[in-house]
């Protein structure tokens, strides 16, 4: 049996970024049936984006973290009171338009559910403002930061945005993680990400590797690692989790007989307890504690997310709470 991780007190100030925030719109029902009248059992609304996400885990996780967003004036401050009342150091810029609306079906089945989403792109935003973010950032990107860059870009913002944020944290001896996809996602890889955490369709997406199996999503995994990354963590759904450096690869399978409530915010738990590792680094990701470990406690935290309704975020304790039900196992070299 592992030892369970604990981390060990934070030693370099995380910063996450949510450049498309929205609002997530829970729906869950029975059965959706196309092109007739569906009748639901439950309607539920968060702020939420991935960015937002992350940072309020840490929170819940024990850690401190700041969070850097877009607020859309047109939904007025819900976003700030959010941040506010989750605890969050937050620093927006204002844009015009709306927060953009994400509608998540959750169909269920006796045991299991089904999500379907709906993911709107985001609000255009004007070209200048990929300048007034670089700007309006560079005060905050201080010497031997943690800087998460998660979830999507919206219109009109340049796609070379977190390759140039990411740039600038490396040179300050920073660490940066990554959790995108599309463009984005293709575009940070020159920037020589730290740690990356892609699901399996972003892994392929990436790679343009086969990531059907095991051993071709840890060979996938690996292949990032050869490109500059020093840890991937690939998000498989209900299969679990590969972590690796790029030499040795650990698997993590979801827990037996785990009926969840929700099916959302699990990569964002992973991200956040894989960004307080690296906080708590102070000279380098070469300090990092046992990988099985961090696997472990990565999985303990996303699995205690999706038992919370909507993108409610796990804390510390229900996420100690599932640690010992996790098992992580080495795969082949």
């Amino acid at each position: 049996m592992l030892e369970p991780l604990i981390l060990p007190a934070q030693q370099r100030d995380i910063l996450a970024l949510s450049l498309n925030p929205c609002i997530d719109v829970t729906i869950e029902l029975r059965a959706f049936l196309r092109g007739e009248t569906n009748q639901y059992e439950q309607l539920r609304r968060d702020i939420g984006g991935k960015g937002y996400n992350v940072a309020k885990a840490i929170i819940g996780l024990g850690g401190r973290c700041s969070l850097f967003g877009l607020n859309y004036t047109g939904s007025g401050s819900g976003l700030r009171q959010a941040a506010r009342a989750a605890g969050l150091e937050a620093r927006f810029m204002d844009v015009p338009g709306l927060l953009r609306m994400n509608i998540k079906l959750h169909e269920r089945s006796g045991q299991t559910t089904v999500m379907t989403e709906f993911n709107h792109p985001g609000t255009p935003v004007d070209p200048s403002t990929a300048e007034r973010v670089l700007n309006s950032l560079r005060p905050l990107l201080r010497r031997r930061l943690v800087l998460v860059m998660s979830g999507s870009l919206p219109p009109g913002l340049n796609r070379f945005t977190y390759r140039e944020i990411a740039g600038q944290v490396r040179a300050k001896d920073g660490i940066v993680v990554l959790d995108s996809s599309g463009e984005p996602l293709m575009q940070a890889l020159a920037a020589r990400c730290d740690i990356m955490k892609p699901n399996r369709k972003e892994l392929r997406e990436v790679t343009g590797m086969p990531c059907d199996s095991l051993e071709g999503v840890t060979q996938a995994a690996k292949s990032l690692c050869r490109l500059g990354a020093s840890l991937v963590l690939a998000s498989l759904g209900e299969e679990g989790a590969v972590l690796t450096d790029g030499q040795d690869a650990w698997y993590a399978p979801n827990p037996r007989g785990v009926n969840a409530l929700s099916l959302q915010g699990a990569g964002d738990a992973m991200t956040a307890v894989l960004a307080m590792a690296a906080a708590a680094c102070p000279l380098g990701l070469t300090e990092l504690g046992p990988l099985p470990a961090l696997l472990q406690l990565a999985m303990a935290a996303s699995q205690a997310t999706i038992q919370l309704p909507g993108t409610t975020m796990a804390g510390r304790s229900e996420t100690e709470a599932w640690i010992q039900r996790i098992e992580v196992h080495r795969l082949p070299l």
